[in-house]
């Protein structure tokens, strides 16, 4: 799989004009690590928005595989490979953790991850909601739901919002594994700068 930005420049409807200082021309191949940078309100979290499907204000071309992605649907972006956790990343806050693992069954298969959600999920009650969780059990429930599924892609939105230190260097150690010499690929916003150091980054993205 591969992804391909060219002249790539984002709008919103609040703001008249391009966000990006200069059009963002870029290949990303299948297995590569790309971290995004850049000043809050530069577009970081825009960008991954337009690469999931959920936003198609924009001007330049994004490709999936050859083909614009102007005619593909976020659903149709995800079959292709491409797995989203936008920023306020818990979407399913009114299940209980026993259908929460029903809606996960047989879509979990990235084994380093599904054992440590395995782990979280075993401390909690299986008939509580999640939305009686905290913030951090809730993010790393996320984080770690996306991550346990098959993608080629994995873009990931402030991941590490609402964890504590300790929580941040043990999910920083799994995407280590998860992410080292494997087919994954992996485009990352991280305002906390939490996997700067010590990850192997193929690209920077600077916005």
């Amino acid at each position: 799989m591969k992804i391909e930005l060219q002249e790539l420049n984002l709008t919103v409807s609040s703001i008249e004009g391009p966000i990006l200082k200069s059009p963002l021309t870029i290949s990303i191949e299948r297995g590569e690590s790309v971290r995004v940078t850049g000043a809050n309100g530069c577009g970081k979290s825009t960008l991954l928005r337009v690469l999931s499907g959920f936003h198609k204000d924009y001007t330049g071309e994004y490709f999936v595989d050859g083909q614009s992605a102007r005619t593909l649907s976020p659903m149709l972006i995800r079959q292709a490979g491409l797995i989203y956790l936008p920023q306020h990343s818990f979407l399913f806050t009114s299940l209980s953790v026993k259908e929460f693992l029903q809606l996960l069954r047989g879509r979990c298969t990235v084994q380093t991850a599904v054992s440590r959600l395995r782990d979280v999920l075993n401390r909690i009650n299986r008939r509580s909601k999640l939305l009686a969780q905290s913030g951090g059990i809730q993010q790393l429930l996320g984080l770690l739901s996306i991550v346990a599924q098959p993608a080629s892609f994995y873009l990931l939105d402030e991941p590490f919002r609402h964890l504590d230190f300790h929580v941040q260097e043990e999910v920083t150690n799994l995407l280590k594994v998860v992410f080292a010499n494997s087919n994954h690929g992996l485009i990352l916003v991280d305002h906390q700068n939490v996997l700067r150091d010590g990850f192997c980054w193929d690209k920077t993205i600077h916005l």
